[in-house]
C-alpha cells in the first residue's frame, strides 16, 4: 500500500522493499557510538598531539614549525651581521653621487685643457679655441 503511493514520486516501480532492521543500530547503540566522538568544532592542546613535533633548530629544508626562541635566536646572532653590512655601505655613500647629476664648469678642474684642446679652424682667419682664441701651431 505504502509502496502504491510512493510509485508517483519515484523514476522507478519498486516491486518490493525488503530491508533487515537487524541491519541498523538501536538507538542505545548510535547514542553509545555518538559519544565516542568528539564535536566538529573542537579543539586539542599541542601536549595532547602525539605525533607534533617542532624543529629545534633553523632548516631549508624541513616543513616542521619552527619553534619562537629558536627563530628569535636565530635573527639574533644574524642581525649584526646585517647591521654590519648597513654600516659598510653607509660608510662610502656620503662621498658618492647621485647616478644622474650634473656639475657647474667650477667644477671640473680639467675644463680649460679640455676646452683649449678642442679647435676649430676657420679657412679665411685662421685656427681658434673654444674661447675664440687664436692657436699658433
Amino acid at each position: 500500500m505504502i509502496l502504491d503511493s510512493l510509485h508517483c514520486l519515484l523514476p522507478v516501480q519498486i516491486d518490493s522493499l525488503e530491508f533487515n532492521i537487524n541491519d541498523y543500530p538501536t538507538k542505545t547503540e548510535l547514542t553509545n557510538l555518538l559519544l565516542e566522538k568528539a564535536d566538529k568544532n573542537h579543539t586539542h592542546k599541542i601536549s595532547e598531539i602525539t605525533d607534533y613535533s617542532v624543529d629545534t633548530s633553523m632548516s631549508d629544508n624541513s616543513v616542521k614549525p619552527v619553534q619562537n626562541k629558536i627563530i628569535k635566536s636565530y635573527v639574533d646572532s644574524n642581525i649584526s651581521n646585517v647591521k654590519q653590512s648597513i654600516q659598510d655601505s653607509n660608510t662610502g655613500l656620503p662621498s658618492k653621487a647621485p647616478l644622474v647629476h650634473t656639475h657647474t664648469k667650477s667644477q671640473i678642474t680639467d675644463l680649460n685643457s679640455l676646452v683649449l684642446g678642442v679647435r676649430y679652424t676657420d679657412n679665411t682667419t685662421g685656427t681658434y679655441n673654444l674661447y675664440g682664441e687664436e692657436v699658433i701651431s
